[in-house]
């Protein structure tokens, strides 16, 4: 597992609008970017030692699947498909409260675990990741489902 105070790697933050200054711009260790192209976001899912994404609703959690796919850690909220897409939270971290102050507990604890611990949990997520998300797999369920014989959701 990658963490930023032993590989000095930064934090990182990526999304629709740059950083505006402030308090992000100033400090040390913190690279914010605005929208960025798909292979700079795959570059920093695999350099990242989790992905802290505590989106309110996301029904498929796309998100998620890349970063596990990358062996980052992923935390966030405890709602649609997070739970399922990390086993309740075997292998991922799970926040009950949407506060600030719950993710950053959240991250901390997990910073504070045992480093063979994290990477054996990023090393299953993207094991299941890759096994039950590949497209084979995804038309197989499809495929079953349209035919009668199954339906779409995952199976372990």
């Amino acid at each position: 597992m990658r963490s930023s105070g032993e590989s000095g790697r930064n934090t990182t933050g990526v999304g629709r609008q740059p950083a505006s200054g402030g308090e992000l711009k100033n400090t040390a260790g913190v690279e914010a970017y605005g929208f960025v192209k798909r292979e700079t976001l795959s570059r920093l899912f695999y350099g990242a030692a989790m992905l802290v994404q505590p989106m309110l609703a996301d029904p498929w959690g796309q998100v998620y699947l890349e970063a596990m796919k990358a062996r980052a850690i992923v935390i966030g909220n405890n709602v649609a498909a997070l739970p399922e897409l990390t086993e309740n939270g075997r292998l991922g971290v799970l926040v009950d409260e949407p506060s600030a102050t719950e993710v950053a507990a959240a991250v901390l604890a997990t910073y504070a675990r045992p480093q063979h611990e994290l990477e054996q949990i990023a090393l299953e997520a993207q094991e299941r990741t890759l096994r039950l998300y590949n497209w084979d797999a995804v038309a197989d369920r499809l495929l079953a489902a349209l035919r009668g014989g199954g339906n779409l959701k995952q199976v372990s």
